[in-house]
């Protein structure tokens, strides 16, 4: 448990909560923009979480309130047409999971709701995710429901889909409800088989994450027309899911497909060359796995921007950082290194430095899944 966010959560919520739980952020290590089309993903859950605190409303409607955002709503969670009512924010992410809940045969009743987090909102380290997954973790317990990790991802990717309008995969959910301390998840995002990884000793290496301060939205335009590209190219190509694709199909595909099919087969690859990687400590075939990733990312599926190039661009002059990339959706966010721990905070400073004015980074180990808190 993490004190501080713990009494910020309960400062917010006013008075004893019934349930307390927590969810991780992650960053991606491999595997962006495969989640979605079928491919193997390699993420690891973070340090920094989301507490999510609840007990039955004091009055006769629902208050929700976020303790970073300061922002508090109230509003009639059982009315039919909540989801009407609610603008896109913080309040949406909670309001589509009590929905999933009732939906399931939860008899959710009103209540008051507090959120406080130290995962940075669209830094691309899966803040929407853990708001999501510690609300239903929450709520469910609150309620004496127990839900399988994996159904309660699926809830959480459906309040993306239905609620908020981003057509994600099922990576980032799925991450917070199964993650283990010290390792990373290979999931097979078909059959969603999830394999832990272990994560090389701290005294080896170090997973350095840096901010770049560039803000992004996933609901917006450029993920889903990168989505709906990868669907047409499977279509094109008659396969069930384009991460099924073989390198030498590209060439095959109309050339405004070409770019997105590109990444998917290249990044599959190196998913695969990570993981053997990470099995036989071989850190530095890790590292360029990552860096081929950012490049892919970077020129095929375009989601990268000046600012996340400029952080790979910096820690890539240094020998005793083995790989960068870009994580998360793209378009803004955070860069993701693998990096030996005796100089990590000068790198992640000198990292920081040319993302802007702006930047910052932090050293994570691999955390674990939600839980229940306290």
């Amino acid at each position: 448990m993490n004190p501080e966010l713990s009494q910020r959560c309960l400062d917010a919520l006013g008075h004893s909560p019934t349930v307390m739980a927590s969810a991780p952020g992650r960053v991606n290590l491999l595997g962006d923009h495969v989640d979605y089309c079928g491919g193997p993903v390699l993420p690891m859950a973070i340090e920094q979480r989301t507490m999510v605190a609840v007990g039955p409303a004091e009055g006769s409607l629902s208050t929700l309130i976020t303790d970073d955002l300061g922002d508090r709503v109230t509003i009639a969670l059982g009315s039919p047409g909540v989801m009407d009512e609610i603008p896109r924010g913080f309040a949406r992410h909670v309001a589509g999971c009590i929905r999933q809940l009732k939906q399931a045969g939860v008899p959710v009743d009103e209540m008051d709701l507090a959120i406080a987090s130290d995962i940075p909102i669209g830094a691309g380290l899966s803040s929407s995710a853990a708001l999501e997954v510690a609300t239903l973790l929450a709520v469910s317990t609150m309620h004496g429901v127990s839900i399988d990790p994996v159904r309660m991802a699926k809830m959480a990717m459906a309040v993306e889909h239905d609620d908020i309008g981003t057509p994600c995969g099922i990576m980032d959910m799925l991450v917070a409800t199964v993650a283990k301390a010290g390792h990373a998840c290979l999931i097979d995002t078909v059959t969603l088989e999830i394999e832990h990884i272990a994560m090389p000793p701290p005294g080896e290496a170090v997973v350095l994450i840096v901010d770049t301060g560039t803000r992004h939205d996933l609901a917006a335009g450029a993920y889903a027309d990168r989505r709906a590209a990868t669907e047409r190219a499977a279509a094109a190509l008659g396969l069930s899911a384009l991460a099924q694709i073989e390198p030498a199909q590209v060439s095959s595909l109309p050339p405004d497909l070409q770019p997105m099919a590109r990444h998917v087969a290249r990044e599959v690859s190196l998913v695969h060359q990570a993981v053997e990687s990470l099995r036989h400590g071989d850190l530095v075939s890790v590292g360029q796995a990552m860096s081929a990733s950012h490049a892919s990312l970077r020129d095929d599926a375009r989601v990268s921007c000046p600012e996340l190039d400029a952080v790979v661009g910096a820690l890539s002059r240094f020998d005793d950082v083995h790989g960068a990339r870009m994580t998360g959706g793209g378009f803004g966010g955070c860069v993701v290194a693998l990096a030996r721990p005796e100089m990590a905070a000068d790198r992640g400073a000198v990292a920081a430095e040319a993302a802007g004015p702006a930047g910052r980074f932090w050293i994570s180990a691999a955390g674990p899944s939600a839980s229940i808190e306290g």
